[in-house]
């Protein structure tokens, strides 16, 4: 037995998970899975509290019968979550969780702004390339301005995410907009996070950023090798080698102490590109500000490059591989999600998505139209239909019933909308859970 992460810190929350010390008091919780590593391995997951064990066979056939021999073996499952009081209701105790992170009061608020949906890249696979290209007017910045002042004066805390297109095109609406509100809201904070292709940046608009943006974060994908990710970005100014760019302004951001959150986007066209990219990047690998990870480009059904999730297992042991034996970081952390974390942003209240005309919307991945619409700067929000099909807590029976609940919630209805081969709501992690295990085993310790 090998506990390779221990229960977080839930024990008050869910107490029928570690109240009882006799086999007898338990079942194994319906949000426990085990996964076949290897011949003789077994990981167990708790998808309520997060611990993950790995198991032999004999220790895995005591645990399934609730038959043991072995007590230190069940004191580390009961320890960590992985049984439950008998005659509990499991899913009304995770519903009822649902229901207080949604009536919960966060201290900061947050807004997705879109200053513009012209982007100075032409990306084949860009989401976005589907919107009308509109850039704020003078009209709608100062509207947007005043919409952030009412909505934050309930708030400590403004948490921006200049989204696109691509921002940084409008860098002096982004400047003019942190700057009024630094006037007009004395006594609230404010930090700023953007997704970006870099392009834009200099040495004076880093610095912009830094005092003016409050910039904290930065979201930045790379596409493969040099020549490969200029192709795929197919940048406006076509003398432009935006590889080198990004590369080197990654470097002042971490210099800077900037968070860079950096995704390779991948298809079965760039795959065998990813050690030669993570050789590029190896300079910033050891700063605890750039995290890289892999993310596979998902589409409709005309993309054939694009991995189907019936292809994530293969794709993700193998890269999974090559990730670690690079020392990019350890499975724990990037494959395997943690439970009742919150809502994503399009499911909060307590977060908006502003659009260039001023409408608001749910989620910035959705098709920036009319009717996708939930009110306007200039009219105030609108809990009309759309809202509700985000925000609302109703679940489809098939999501009542399973095991992932509590680290998916339902799952994103924006990829439910645009479900293909690639593409479904549910949790990416079910996809490659067979791979997590294998690479867990293979990493962490053998069993015994």
């Amino acid at each position: 037995m090998n506990v390779l992460r221990e229960h977080s810190d839930i024990e008050t929350t869910f107490p029928e998970y570690f109240t009882c010390n006799k086999e007898k008091d338990f079942v194994v919780s319906k949000y426990t899975h085990f996964q076949q590593a290897s011949v003789d391995s077994i990981v167990a997951f708790s998808f309520v509290t997060d611990a993950i064990i790995i198991l032999n066979k004999q220790e895995y056939k005591q645990v399934r019968t609730m038959t043991f021999s072995d007590a230190s073996l069940f004191d580390a499952m009961r320890r960590n979550g992985f049984f439950v009081k008998k005659e509990t209701d499991e899913y009304s105790l995770i519903a009822q969780y649902r229901h207080k992170i949604s009536a919960r009061i966060p201290k900061t608020v947050k807004f997705v702004i879109l200053p513009t949906t012209n982007c100075n890249a032409q990306c084949k696979y860009c989401i976005g390339m589907n919107n009308r290209q509109l850039t704020m007017t003078a009209a709608t910045i100062e509207k947007t301005v005043e919409y952030i002042v009412a909505v934050a004066s309930n708030y400590e805390n403004i948490k921006f995410n200049w989204y696109g297109g691509e921002p940084l095109l409008c860098h002096a609406t982004i400047t003019h907009i942190c700057e009024e509100i630094k006037c007009r809201l004395l006594n609230i904070n404010f930090s700023s996070v953007i997704t970006t292709n870099i392009a834009c940046f200099n040495d004076s608009l880093l610095q912009t950023a830094i005092d003016s943006w409050h910039i904290r974060k930065v979201n930045v994908t790379i596409d493969g090798i040099e020549e490969e990710h200029n192709s795929r970005k197919n940048y406006v100014n076509h003398t432009l080698n935006g590889y080198k760019h990004t590369m080197e302004y990654i470097g002042k951001l971490i210099e800077h102490n900037i968070s860079v959150f950096c995704r390779f986007n991948i298809d079965k066209n760039n795959v065998n590109q990813l050690a030669a990219v993570i050789n590029d990047i190896r300079p910033f690998l050891k700063s605890q500000f750039f995290y890289f990870f892999v993310s596979p480009l998902r589409g409709d059904n005309t993309h054939i490059e694009f991995y189907k999730t019936k292809e994530y297992n293969a794709l993700f042991y193998d890269t999974g591989v090559v990730l670690n034996e690079n020392g990019v970081h350890n499975i724990i952390d990037s494959f395997v999600p943690k439970a009742l974390q919150g809502f994503c942003l399009a499911k909060s209240e307590h977060s908006f998505v502003i659009g260039p005309n001023g409408n608001l919307f749910r989620c910035n991945l959705d098709d920036l139209i009319d009717e996708n619409s939930t009110g306007s700067v200039y009219s105030g929000l609108n809990k009309n239909d759309v809202y509700q099909q985000f925000v609302g807590l109703k679940l489809d029976k098939k999501c009542v019933d399973c095991k992932f609940l509590p680290i998916c919630h339902g799952g994103c209805p924006i990829e439910a909308k645009f479900a293909s081969d690639s593409n479904c709501r549910c949790t990416k992690f079910r996809f490659k859970l067979e791979a997590t295990a294998k690479l867990l085993a293979r990493y962490y310790m053998s069993v015994n």
